[in-house]
């Protein structure tokens, strides 16, 4: 089975050589590497010559825009051969065996259900929140349990190894950068997918501050997720539970928020979006705060928010 690993880039020349090195040792023969390198000034192209990896396919692009534009961009999805693939950030790495087991665990599972798109690693060992191999409708996506079990404990981040039926649907809805996270929803939903969720970890996830996004246009990825949340929120309300629905009206208000620009237009916003003020007095709060407050503390006070917020 061949796998394909995709791996976007931005001046991260130390953490890139052992994410790399943690492919080679794999000892895996029937994959490819791709580096996206997203315009880095360091030496990152340089250090992976010197590796001489014939697997290793490397697509420079001239400036960082951002992992979204970096995946469009190069055209990567018309591009891979394998029958699975995955993202692999340039700051994680694999531990050893993990090609290996995501083989047998995608022979096994991938074969088994042709609904099946993907299967899911965590990157906490053995993660109590989740029974091994828990398999997930796409539509639980938007439902109270999928959050309790998943998103609110702990499985917030995984390595998705995805396969060829994916592939297609995720081609057909990525026409833009900006369609990065809804060609996911709408591939899923659409296609009434399935997810394989599992508690063995097969990777290591470093969480660095130097994201392969930090160099792009802030201001226009806010943007894309203003856009994309009010997508999501106005196609898929009618599937959402109590939790999710909550969670959605709160993202969408705060990039409302952040977008909105000057005070006439964030009092539109109460005129257009009546629906975030029921039953939600703090966002009342924070929306009268907000008219005398630059967008930059409004992210401020989310940040707080997240941090703070108490697992149920």
């Amino acid at each position: 089975m061949k796998i394909s690993i995709i791996t976007c880039t931005y001046n991260r020349q130390t953490k890139l050589i052992r994410n790399i090195k943690s492919v080679l040792d794999q000892n895996f023969s029937d994959l490819e590497h791709v580096i996206i390198d997203d315009g880095s000034t360091d030496n990152s192209l340089e250090e992976i010559k010197k590796l001489n990896l014939d697997y290793i396919k490397i697509i420079p692009l001239k400036e960082n825009l951002g992992q979204p534009a970096a995946l469009f961009d190069s055209n990567i999805f018309n591009q891979i051969k394998g029958e699975i693939y995955f993202l692999l950030d340039s700051d994680d790495y694999l531990l050893p065996g993990a090609l290996k087991k995501i083989e047998a665990d995608s022979n096994k599972f991938f074969k088994l259900n042709k609904k099946l798109i993907s299967i899911n690693y965590s990157y906490e060992e053995n993660n109590q929140n989740i029974n091994n191999y828990s398999t997930f409708n796409s539509k639980d996506i938007f439902q109270d349990h999928y959050a309790r079990n998943l998103t609110n404990k702990g499985f917030k981040d995984y390595l998705s190894v995805k396969n060829r039926n994916y592939l297609i649907q995720q081609i057909k809805y990525f026409k833009k950068p900006e369609d990065w996270y809804l060609s996911y929803y709408h591939s899923c939903i659409q296609n009434d997918f399935q997810e394989i969720f599992s508690n063995k970890k097969i990777y290591n996830m470093d969480f660095s501050n130097d994201t392969v996004t930090r160099g792009f246009n802030i201001k226009k990825y806010s943007k894309w997720s203003l856009n994309t949340r009010k997508v999501i929120y106005h196609d898929y309300k009618h599937l959402m539970g109590k939790m999710y629905k909550n969670y959605a009206i709160k993202s969408l208000f705060f990039n409302y928020l952040v977008n909105s620009g000057n005070n006439i237009n964030k009092i539109k916003l109460i005129l257009n979006e009546k629906f975030f003020f029921i039953r939600n007095f703090h966002l009342i709060v924070i929306f009268i705060f907000s008219l005398m407050t630059p967008a930059i503390f409004i992210l401020k006070i989310k940040e707080f928010l997240k941090k703070n917020k108490k697992v149920r």
